[in-house]
């Protein structure tokens, strides 16, 4: 069982023409798959509320601490939490990339950084539904995960595609493919936004069978 882990974030990068930085920290149970982290931004990128930023900028650490159920595994147990990645995320509203890595630290602490740069018209993001993400293998030291975010805001409900792209060590790879349920809460003030999230990972031919993250059962 993984004790509770630190988060350390710095990020940067071009948004909606602007350049911006976004600094934070937080903290994750891997045996629970609960995460909480903040970030501020400095500036807020015009157009897009920090929400909207957070999506194009950070990759949202759910594969590294989500909950590893009935023998699925996590990038903290594959890649011992260190790797590279790439994320494309489109929507209506959004167009973004993004590159970085997350480097595992000294006594339980992981460092993510990141580069992005894209488009964000998204204001007034109130709350996210419940979504999924599969994760794919593709041989040692490589996975693709693919998600869609359902995110509601002034201008009404919105989904936001997000490809993912991890290389980690090639002495490990992910078996097979995988499902990973989440819940997310965000906060969201004027410059900073945190977030908590439930997530549970589950091999993707017994997901059916799960209890949901949302408590109802999986029809």
């Amino acid at each position: 069982m993984s004790p509770p882990c630190g988060i350390e974030i710095d990020s940067r990068g071009s948004i909606n023409g602007i350049e911006f930085t976004a600094e934070g920290s937080g903290s994750a149970d891997p045996s629970r798959g609960l995460i909480e982290f903040g970030v501020a931004f400095h500036p807020t990128p015009p157009g897009a509320d920090t929400f909207g930023a957070l999506l194009s900028i950070l990759i949202i650490p759910t594969a590294i601490f989500g909950r590893e159920l009935d023998e699925s595994f996590n990038l903290l147990t594959l890649a011992n939490g260190s790797f590279q990645f790439r994320q494309d995320v489109a929507g209506e509203g959004v167009a973004a990339r993004s590159f970085g890595e997350v480097k595992g630290g000294g006594r339980g602490s992981f460092n993510w950084s990141s580069r992005a740069d894209g488009f964000v018209e998204m204001e007034g993001v109130s709350s996210v539904e419940p979504f999924d993400a599969v994760m794919i293998p593709q041989g040692a030291g490589k996975m693709i995960e693919s998600l869609s975010i359902p995110i509601l805001c002034s201008t009404g409900r919105r989904l936001v595609t997000i490809v993912r792209q991890f290389t980690f060590a090639p002495d490990a790879d992910l078996p097979g493919l995988q499902l990973r349920r989440m819940i997310l809460e965000p906060t969201i003030g004027i410059g900073s936004v945190s977030v908590k999230i439930q997530a549970d990972i589950m091999p993707f031919n017994l997901a059916r069978s799960r209890i949901s993250v949302a408590g109802t059962s999986t029809p």
